[in-house]
């Protein structure tokens, strides 16, 4: 119904009307709700679907920085000629 229609009827019709259409978008709204909460793992969708969200990483941090730690002896990188050419 469009306006013009609306303002042409009186007010218990205008009430009935809009009621039918709200009851009308309410079944709708339900519907897509439980469309919208299925999974690959509850509904016949496929896994590619699902829609995840970021996890966290479950290690805890340890408080030291990232490489070499600080007081540990290096022992370098040294290339010999028999690694180059595949001796051993």
């Amino acid at each position: 119904m469009d306006r013009d229609e609306l303002m042409k009827q009186d007010k218990r019709e205008i009430i009935e009307a809009l009621l039918a259409i709200i009851k009308h978008q309410t079944k709708k709204i339900a519907e897509l709700d439980v469309r919208l909460s299925q999974n690959s793992t509850n509904g016949s969708r496929p896994p590619s679907s699902d829609i995840f969200t970021t996890l966290q990483n479950p290690r805890k941090s340890s408080g030291k920085k990232v490489g070499g730690q600080a007081g540990h002896k290096d022992k370098g990188f040294f290339m010999t000629m028999a690694s180059i050419r595949g001796y051993s």
